[in-house]
């Protein structure tokens, strides 16, 4: 085991800063099982805002939105392309 311990910083380190963390996540085929693992962590209110970028075919709908937010803690939504 290590006794790395990783420096996240606070959005209190800038004063001009967001007043929460903005984290973003990519991924592809199977990001939807990655994606529940990591929302199965959150807090009802982790504190940040996440957001889950999928690369899909432009012409396919995704489902990823309704999906994701019938176990998530959180609140969750869909930010249309464009």
């Amino acid at each position: 085991m290590s006794d790395y311990e990783p420096q996240i910083p606070s959005p209190n380190d800038d004063p001009d800063g967001l007043p929460f963390l903005v984290v973003g996540v990519g991924a592809s085929t199977g990001g939807l099982e990655a994606y529940t693992e990591l929302l199965d962590g959150l807090s009802e209110e982790p504190g940040l805002a996440l957001l889950l970028v999928s690369h899909l075919d432009p012409e396919h709908k995704s489902l990823l939105a309704p999906l994701l937010s019938r176990g998530a803690a959180c609140p969750s939504g869909r930010r249309p392309r464009g």
